[in-house]
């Protein structure tokens, strides 16, 4: 059985690979639009839909909700996932911890897929931008209109400290160590 939302569309029941059962509300969030979408999102992610298949997991991804719901409720963001706007995700994602920022994002992105309801509201496809901000790599997946994984954020590759990339020794022989 998949992961069912709760009829307030405040919480959230799951049946995970292992046969245990756990019931999750957030009834107590500030911005109950913005909780119930993700949620929407959140369901579409738990086994079998998808990779979330622990209680705890489950409960990483509440707390990045929670977290989201509060961010946008002291800017004075009203509504569900379809009000919230590229600057409002760009500011939470560069203050949030790595965490919170990777499981709203994954929220948004499920919620998207499974309705649509954002793309209306933002063109184009974005990468999740602390990927490319902290590790320099793509990510897998879009965001309905991030746009905050251009080159901006981008950073050329940059090899090890002290060692010059193989192509500074065309010329043959050993590379030469810095002096310590």
């Amino acid at each position: 059985m998949p992961a069912e939302l709760t009829a307030d569309g405040l919480g959230i029941a799951c049946v995970f690979s292992d046969g245990r059962r756990r019931a999750f509300t957030v009834a107590d969030v500030a911005q109950r639009l913005l909780a119930a979408d993700l949620l929407v999102g959140l369901a579409g992610l738990v086994h079998p839909h998808g990779s979330v298949d622990a209680p705890t997991t489950v409960g990483c991804y509440l707390t990045g909700l929670k977290d989201l719901s509060g961010f946008a409720h002291a800017r004075g963001q009203a509504g569900g996932a379809g009000t919230l706007t590229r600057a409002l995700l760009a500011e939470y994602w560069l203050q949030a911890g790595w965490l919170a920022e990777l499981t709203t994002w994954r929220m948004l992105t499920s919620y998207d897929t499974t309705t649509g309801a954002l793309a209306a509201s933002r063109a184009g496809a974005g990468r999740r931008p602390a990927v490319q901000r902290r590790a320099g790599v793509d990510a897998a997946g879009s965001l309905p209109g991030a746009g905050l994984g251009t080159a901006a954020h981008s950073q050329p590759e940059r090899g090890r400290r002290g060692v010059r990339p193989a192509s500074d020794h065309a010329g043959g022989g050993a590379p030469r160590r810095r002096p310590g």
